[in-house]
């Protein structure tokens, strides 16, 4: 949605309050009208904006639900919502109250009627995301765990949940690489990617889905040290992007992902000068990216700093300052934003004093990997 529908959205909210104002029988227009506005807002990149329609649309909802039950399933739609909304903010703290309130009310619901699975399953996938966020992985994983079991159940009975239920085993395998389970992690990534398999061979517009669960199932055979799978799954990742953005330059990001990780994979074969060409390519799609969204610029920096790497590794090492030292330049600036980056920065600051001073005794490098 853009700029058009915020607007008209806008007078659309702006009408339904005047009239509630006479009248509370207007009270649910307007929660309705509040709900789309933020959704509007958050399609379109504004999601502090989408915080504060958010937030009002779910205190009219409150006052609905408190006088009739049958107003328990908007509310629990406007927590899961302003959950996600919160996440996309930042506000990774704020984000778990409403997701799990969500959580809570679409259990009531699905007890009582088993048609708000659907939402039930949805709204743990929602909540999953500020648990990882906030370091509360293990809650994270069993969240995951349950979004699986629930998406499984409903995809035998309807085939329209099949995506969901691939998102919700990429996500397991995801949660089970950031708990140091990466045995465990494999068997969703690869059945995610026979899914994907399935549902592209029928529709080509789910060709982006495989090569984003290829990516994710790449990285998980490299963290159990399946190198030659995690190539395969690497390359064929980048083939179907490279094919996916002359149509559709909206999946460019997923792409650069793409490359960054085939190029690690590449370096972890000894095939060092693909590694830099593969690497190279990530980090002038994330140029651009990143000069017209700073979201972009975590990617660049892991482009540079990977690149930087596999340079060093083919002995060019006055070359792999450059891009070293704007990694660290652009980690220094993330971190200052956001304390989670400064594990990032320390390594890349590592990375390029290991480069400064290529003859002397190495101590061990790092890359970083992207998840699909």
């Amino acid at each position: 949605m853009g700029m058009d529908a915020v607007t008209m959205l806008a007078e659309t909210v702006a009408t339904c309050r005047a009239r509630a104002a006479d009248d509370p029988v207007y009270l649910p227009d307007l929660a309705m009208a509040l709900n789309s506005l933020g959704i509007a807002y958050h399609q379109g990149g504004r999601h502090m904006d989408a915080v504060e329609q958010g937030e009002h649309a779910l205190a009219t909802w409150r006052r609905l639900a408190a006088d009739n039950a049958g107003y328990r399933p908007d509310l629990a739609g406007t927590l899961s919502n302003l959950g996600a909304f919160y996440g996309l903010a930042g506000r990774h703290t704020d984000a778990i109250d409403p997701s799990e309130e969500a959580v809570a009310l679409y259990r009531n619901l699905a007890a009582e009627n088993p048609v708000f699975t659907a939402n039930l399953a949805a709204a743990l996938t929602n909540m999953g995301r500020p648990y990882g966020s906030v370091g509360q992985r293990d809650k994270a994983v069993a969240v995951a765990e349950e979004a699986v079991t629930l998406y499984r159940a409903l995809a035998a009975q309807d085939p329209a949940q099949l995506p969901n239920f691939a998102m919700a085993l990429s996500n397991l395998g995801i949660e089970y690489g950031n708990v140091g389970r990466h045995a465990d992690a494999i068997g969703p990534a690869e059945e995610a990617v026979q899914l994907r398999r399935t549902q592209a061979a029928q529709n080509a517009d789910y060709l982006p889905d495989v090569a984003g669960a290829l990516t994710n199932l790449a990285s998980r055979c490299q963290s159990i040290g399946r190198h030659e799978d995690a190539l395969a799954a690497a390359e064929e990742s980048v083939t179907i992007y490279r094919s996916v953005v002359k149509r559709n330059p909206v999946h460019l990001g997923n792409f650069g992902t793409a490359l960054s990780n085939l190029g690690n994979a590449c370096g972890m074969v000894g095939r060092r000068v693909d590694a830099v060409a593969m690497t190279e390519e990530a980090a002038k799609i994330f140029r651009p990216l990143a000069a017209g969204n700073p979201a972009h610029l975590p990617d660049l920096a892991m482009a540079l700093n990977n690149l930087g790497l596999h340079l060093g590794d083919i002995g060019l090492h006055a070359d792999a300052v450059g891009p070293l030292e704007e990694a660290a330049t652009i980690y220094r600036r993330l971190a200052a934003d956001s304390p989670a980056y400064q594990q990032n920065l320390t390594v890349a600051l590592a990375n390029l004093a290991r480069s400064q001073q290529s003859g002397a005794v190495q101590p061990a490098k790092k890359r970083f990997w992207r998840r699909g």
